[in-house]
């Protein structure tokens, strides 16, 4: 991609203060998404300027290929198998481009100190992003994907988690529980937090030993597939890290389904609330080969070793939920700290705040 600094049109004629932003509060947060959680871990002052202070990233050129390409994704699969070619494909990716290349959101996204709109730094764009389509259907023809697949796509998963992991639906792995407590939580009246999140697409597949069908969450990456050439402890942590996202959209539907409510926003979805969700993938258009790939993991092969590793998560999202809300409770943006990745929105967002006013790294002596 052509390197390019977008031109900040957010950026504050004066700078910002925490004594004046929200009435001189850390709002509390309402909800986490796995986006969220991935973020504090990560970084909790990202954290806080981002989903706290509501000081979004502006819209970067990555940022915009990845939401068109996953528009061209979905919108394919309203078509009938025989008609998902690459070039129908493509031409989605250039409708939706088309429809929404003048918005506030894009309007600025190629503009240079020398013209409002670059035409062939967006050319440029445009074949990128059509070269990852046509990465995904060498890897993934569309045409020989077949009913019931998909089985739902861009649909809201949400449940509300026990703030104790161990009431939750899968605590019942945790030694000391009863194992009928797999058929419902162990406490609907503890105390709980909201995780929602979009999943770009469930498909239903049939297990290797005993040919049952169970559920199958996708989600498309347009970003480089991690390389895995390092030690195989190094790799595993590598892989985990990665399908953490997809991990949690596994929990909330498991707790849905144990709930027996309706797991998605989204009534459509009623069918294949029954089947347990088993694998995991992650489907890159691209790597360090400039080729398509997945990303793969069996949360296991029976209910005890899914709920095991699924209650694993579950206590992680809780201890990510317990850490903010002790910070917030402080009122000082100061206990949310930075981190020293460069790329990261901390440092860019930082420099919009009154000095000493939030957490900033430490001066190194000369």
């Amino acid at each position: 991609m052509a390197a390019f600094d977008p031109v900040d049109s957010e950026k504050p004629a004066e700078l910002l203060d925490p004594q004046t932003l929200h009435n001189g509060t850390i709002p509390y947060p309402t909800a986490l998404s796995p986006s969220a959680i991935l973020e504090f871990q990560k970084c909790p002052q990202s954290y806080l300027f981002q989903y706290l202070y509501k000081l979004k990233q502006p819209t970067s050129l990555a940022l915009a290929k990845g939401s068109m390409l996953h528009h061209a994704l979905e919108q394919v699969y309203d078509l009938q198998p025989a008609e998902r070619d690459l070039s129908t494909l493509q031409n989605l990716f250039r409708r939706v481009w088309s429809q929404n290349r003048e918005s506030d959101v894009y309007r600025d996204l190629f503009a240079t100190p020398e013209a409002a709109r670059d035409l062939a730094m967006e050319s440029v764009w445009g074949r990128e992003g059509l070269q990852l389509l046509q990465n995904y259907v060498r890897l993934e023809n569309p045409q020989a994907v077949t009913r019931p697949n998909p089985v739902q796509r861009e649909i809201w998963v949400r449940a509300h988690l026990t703030i104790d992991s161990s009431q939750g639906a899968t605590g019942y792995v945790l030694p000391g529980r009863k194992p009928q407590a797999t058929s419902t939580p162990n406490n609907k009246d503890a105390a709980a937090f909201l995780v929602r999140g979009i999943v770009d697409r469930l498909d239903m597949v049939r297990t290797p030993e005993s040919k049952q069908a169970v559920l199958q969450i996708v989600d498309y990456k347009t970003g480089k597939a991690p390389h895995l050439k390092y030690s195989a402890g190094m790799n595993q942590k590598i892989r985990d890290e990665a399908l953490f996202q997809l991990q949690i959209y596994a929990l909330l539907l498991r707790e849905k389904q144990l709930q027996k409510q309706q797991q998605f926003e989204d009534d459509a979805a009623a069918s294949s609330q029954t089947l347990p969700v088993r694998f995991l993938r992650l489907l890159y258009l691209t790597n360090v080969n400039d080729q398509a790939e997945t990303l793969d993991m069996d949360l296991g092969a029976t209910p005890l070793e899914r709920d095991s590793r699924l209650q694993d998560v579950h206590a992680q999202i809780s201890t990510v939920w317990n850490s903010i809300i002790d910070m917030v409770s402080r009122q000082d943006p100061h206990a949310f700290v930075g981190c020293d990745r460069s790329f990261c929105y901390c440092h860019k967002c930082r420099s919009r705040f009154v000095p000493g006013s939030v957490w900033e790294p430490p001066v190194e002596p000369t």
